[in-house]
């Protein structure tokens, strides 16, 4: 119990030290954060002046993609986790092992890959393409996570759902979104 203490507390050290000293060094006085030079909070009122509109921009499309990857990833992810529990289809296996890959691969070489692709497709490199780039790491975790959450109880309250004059639809949003919402909120909140 004492070693366990102790390897969780030098694990949660090793994690949470590299947050302190950005922290601090947020209050550096020096332009690069090489050495400590003083106390300031310069650089927090040059933040909040607004004057650095390229900061702020950056802050505003990083919000858009994030709300718009996890509604995209989150809706694929739903639909994807049913349709893999549900249904028996051709290439199902391969499609089950290629879901993995992006987890798998580390995330600067699926970035690169993506890259290259949009490169070659003679995309324009924007909005769109961060938008494509973030829903395809996204939504193999959605899928994954959504699809843990659909047990056999889901199957019985449909079937009943459906025998007492519900249709597919009313079946869907009354029955099996809420039997997985934990599992949605989870995608979700990963994807974002």
């Amino acid at each position: 119990n004492i070693l366990g203490s102790i390897y969780a507390a030098i694990i949660y050290t090793i994690f949470y030290i590299p947050v302190v000293v950005m922290i601090a060094f947020s209050f550096n006085d020096a332009k690069r954060n090489i050495s400590w030079q003083g106390y300031t909070t310069s650089w927090y009122a040059q933040l909040f002046s607004f004057e650095n509109t390229t900061l702020w921009d950056a802050l505003f499309y990083s919000l858009i993609i994030a709300v718009l990857a996890t509604i995209i990833s989150v809706t694929i992810g739903v639909l994807g986790a049913i349709g893999r529990k549900k249904f028996e289809f051709r290439g199902k296996k391969f499609i089950n092992s290629m879901i993995f890959i992006p987890i798998i691969v580390p995330e600067i070489v699926l970035a690169v890959s993506i890259l290259i692709i949009f490169i070659t497709l003679g995309l324009k490199l924007g909005l769109v393409t961060i938008l494509i780039g973030h829903c395809i790491f996204c939504i193999p975790y959605s899928i994954v996570t959504i699809k843990g959450r659909i047990s056999g109880d889901n199957e019985t309250l449909e079937e009943a759902s459906m025998d007492l004059g519900a249709n597919r639809f009313q079946t869907f949003f009354k029955v099996t979104i809420p039997s997985i919402m934990p599992g949605i909120i989870s995608a979700a909140f990963l994807s974002f």
